[in-house]
């Protein structure tokens, strides 16, 4: 009988336990996106561009003024960079996984402000030509490695108790490591491997539409 009691007091608990988790858990899905995409030159050399993005962020929420949260974002743009007698043409693919925190200290509003910072870490392949005043042209075959932190500003709008529209900037400070994977032109070698800092303002990193289970 004591067994029996103790079973259901430990399934109750436990019941209790997952509820209270799920109500503090929130889903972020980012529809939009402003910002560049860089290459393998300077990051002056890109321009700020409009592109639908394919990513979301699970957040739990310990507090109502508190947040922490995982992401990740898909990469799927193409690059059109240069002028005159030198442009690069390419595609580049690959993902951005995120983790960080952000506080709200004014949440109790319609319309408040986040303040966050998060470490990120995008990998990509990018694939393409570039000329320089015809011939030669050089193949674009790289992989890159970007590890950063990023302090982020977040301004929310709130739609219902549960639902909400945001939009944040970021910027973001990291190492960038290129590794050169050059295939069908090996003796005209650009930009090889090397390891370089990167900082990039992003005017627009998301917007879109979170919605908090509790």
């Amino acid at each position: 009988m004591k067994e029996i009691l103790f079973l259901i007091l430990f399934v109750t608990i436990q019941e209790g336990l997952d509820a209270q988790i799920i109500n503090n858990i929130s889903v972020e899905l980012n529809i939009g996106r402003y910002s560049k995409e860089t290459g393998l030159f300077k990051s002056e050399y890109y321009s700020n561009k409009f592109s639908f993005i394919n990513g979301f962020n699970i957040g739990f929420n310990p507090s109502e003024k508190w947040q922490y949260y995982l992401g990740v974002r898909k990469l799927n743009s193409t690059l059109e960079s240069g002028g005159g007698y030198t442009t690069e043409s390419s595609v580049i693919n690959g993902v951005e996984l995120k983790m960080g925190v952000k506080i709200s200290p004014g949440n109790e509003k319609k319309v408040f402000l986040s303040y966050g910072l998060e470490l990120f870490e995008e990998v990509s392949n990018q694939k393409g030509t570039y000329w320089v005043d015809y011939p030669p042209t050089y193949e674009i075959n790289h992989r890159k490695n970007y590890l950063g932190v990023a302090p982020d500003l977040t301004i929310n709008l709130k739609l219902d108790r549960r639902i909400l529209i945001f939009a944040d900037t970021r910027y973001r400070i990291g190492r960038v490591s290129l590794a050169q994977n050059e295939s069908t032109q090996p003796n005209k070698e650009l930009y090889p491997s090397r390891n370089y800092w990167l900082n990039i303002f992003e005017p627009l990193n998301s917007v879109g539409i979170r919605f908090n289970f509790k």
